[in-house]
């Protein structure tokens, strides 16, 4: 699960431009260039037996699904990304930005409160790792 959060945070940071260093631009550009691959291959990883695994490859999908490419793929995960916003787990808080970010109304699902170690309390970072 170590490779799912390193993608979804390496995705978030792509997702940010003013957050990337100078002189990663063309780091940065090759990993948006395959976001798709990326997606195909963590898309099936949806399907995997344990549900931790479920969970943190959908949290490594929403980053990428910003790829205008990708956002088809929106509608099909939308339910699975709704479960997830009212569990209790580590991801609800992406799963309720994610929903937030495609217009959703998410009153309905309060924010969790971030405390320190928990994989919600890593949102905010100092700067990609490009």
């Amino acid at each position: 699960m170590g490779l799912l959060d390193w993608l979804r945070s390496t995705a978030e940071d792509a997702n940010h431009p003013a957050q990337w260093p100078p002189g990663e631009q063309a780091d940065v550009d090759a990993f948006r260039a395959i976001r798709p691959t990326l997606f195909d291959a963590t898309r099936q990883l949806l399907a995997d037996d344990a549900q931790e695994v479920r969970e943190a490859a959908l949290t490594a999908i929403l980053p990428l699904l910003t790829e205008p490419d990708l956002a088809h793929h929106i509608p099909a995960l939308r339910d699975e990304v709704r479960a997830l916003a009212v569990g209790d787990g580590p991801h609800r808080g992406r799963a309720i930005a994610a929903l937030a970010s495609w217009g959703e109304d998410t009153s309905l699902y309060p924010m969790p409160t971030r405390h320190a170690g928990d994989v919600w309390a890593d949102v905010a970072c100092e700067g990609p790792p490009f």
